[in-house]
This record gives C-alpha cells, structure tokens and sequence, in this order.
C-alpha cells in the first residue's frame, strides 16, 4: 500500500514537472522565437537544469510536439465543453459561444499560436491534419444541430464545417495583425451574421 502511494506520488510528481516544462516552453519560445527557444533556454526559464529537461524528452522538437498536442487537447476539450453547455441555447448563441471559446484559448496562446500560424514550428504535416479534423469535427457537430432545427439547408451540410472553421481561423489571423488582443472578439457578430445570412445587403436579400 505505501509503495502504490509512493508510485502514485512520483507519478504526480513527474506529470505535474512535465506540465511545468511544457509551460516554460511556451514562454521561452513566445520570448526568443522558435530559433532562439533552445533547449538551454527552455530548461533555464524552468528552473531545471539541462540534464533534467532530456529526462523527460529526447530533444526539441519532442518538447514542441508534447506542447502542441497539449494545446490542441485544451482547446477541443473546451469546445466540447462549450458545445455541451450551450446545446439547448439558440443556434445563433451556440455559432457565438464556438468562437468565444476558441478566441478565449488563443488570447491565452497568442505567441504560441502566432509561431503556428506563421509556419515557423516544424509540427509536421500529420499534426497539422489532427488539428483541422479535430475542428471540423466540433463544427459538423454544430452545424449539423443547425440544420436539424431547419435553420441551415440541408443540401449544403458538407460545406458548413469548412466555412465555420475558416471564419474562426480568419478571426485568428485578424487578432495576430492587431496589437488589441480584443479586436477579433469585435468580429464574431459579424462573423456570425455572414455565417448565417451570407454576404449580402439585406435589401438585396430581399430583392
């Protein structure tokens, strides 16, 4: 019994220094660039010394594939949270919760996710197609309980998720321009509205 609690404990332990690490990552990356963030750096902004980091991973990009996939667990995780908190709001609440949710995640990422954006992480093309299947998956979802409230046409339901998650990644890409964290927060009405009514002017919607 006091040797399962002994294991139990190491085990917390070792999790809770890996998370660290991961965290100090982020930072050394988000300060230095991804050129600069080596593994010296990275171990100095975690309090640990050289030797430890490479006990816990073989090499640099190891540590940013164990930080990617981190962060992409975070984020379909509150997704999913927020899909399942909302499922019985209105669908125009739900299409804006998606993006509040997912902006939420990135203004707490920003750096990190901005070395994604510009290409400058070698996450390798398989982790990339993880990451879009996983976001056009929580999008199917949504936009499927769309068109199963007659809101959405059913004849286009294979587009929906693509455009949805391309309106989200250009909400991204705004924020990342700006130097106003909040600015794509200003977007999501908006980017709801064209979701739902398209692009055009309402009087020639109406036409």
């Amino acid at each position: 019994m006091v040797l399962a609690a002994r294991g139990t404990l190491r085990e917390r332990f070792r999790a809770e220094t890996r998370d660290a690490i991961l965290g100090a990552a982020e930072r050394a990356l988000g300060q230095h660039g991804a050129r600069g963030a080596k593994m010296e750096v990275i171990a100095k902004a975690a309090g640990i010394a050289v030797g430890t980091l490479y006990n816990y991973f073989a090499d640099r990009q190891e540590l940013i594939d164990a930080l990617l996939e981190q962060r992409r667990s975070e984020l379909i995780g509150r997704l999913d949270a927020v899909l399942e908190r909302s499922a019985n709001e209105a669908f125009e609440r739900r299409l804006e919760a998606f993006f509040e949710a997912a902006l939420a995640h990135f203004r707490e990422h920003r750096e990190f996710i901005a070395l994604l954006v510009n290409d400058e992480l070698s996450s390798g093309q398989s982790s990339r197609w993880t990451m879009a299947r996983a976001l056009r998956a929580r999008a199917e979802q949504l936009t499927e309980s769309g068109v199963g409230a007659g809101l959405l046409r059913v004849a286009d339901r294979a587009t929906y998720p693509h455009v949805l998650v391309g309106l989200l990644k250009g909400l991204i890409e705004t924020a990342l321009e700006s130097d106003d964290v909040e600015v794509a927060s200003t977007l999501i009405e908006p980017a709801v509205r064209c979701f739902l009514h398209g692009a055009l002017a309402e009087k020639e919607r109406a036409a």
